[in-house]
């Protein structure tokens, strides 16, 4: 593994919100970005993600640049706004059928890592 971020920068409407940030991954491992608000925390993950495009620097994935096309990153942002009323399990659901499973597929998938994980109640509540 190793994710290299180089020298990134972002600017929306003249305000420079990422400037020249580098940092690199080399364990796997769960890392996280801290910042107060406005420090550029998520666009910098947006970036990283290819959601939207840098101004300048360079990001890598094992030494491959990041495309969306040809790097499958997983995102969870820290608000679940999508279907704040929906349950979890049905947008769960909905999200395996978008990336073409198979209904019945999902639900499998879905039950396995719940149970997995010890959520099972959880994902069937309105959150």
């Amino acid at each position: 593994m190793s994710l290299i971020l180089k020298n990134v920068s972002k600017t929306f409407v003249g305000k420079k919100v990422v400037d020249n940030v580098s940092f690199s991954l080399e364990k796997p491992g769960v890392y996280g970005l801290l910042g107060t608000n406005g420090a550029g925390k998520t666009t910098t993950i947006r970036m990283l993600l290819g959601i939207i495009k840098k101004d300048s620097g360079i990001i890598t994935w094992k030494g491959n640049t990041v495309d969306r096309k040809k790097v499958n990153f997983g995102y969870l942002p820290e608000e679940r706004g999508v279907y704040p009323k929906t349950k979890i399990f049905d947008q769960l659901l909905y999200f395996a059928e978008l990336k073409g499973m198979k209904r019945e597929d999902g639900i499998q998938s879905i039950n396995k890592w719940a149970k997995e994980l010890k959520v099972e109640e959880y994902l069937r509540s309105k959150c």
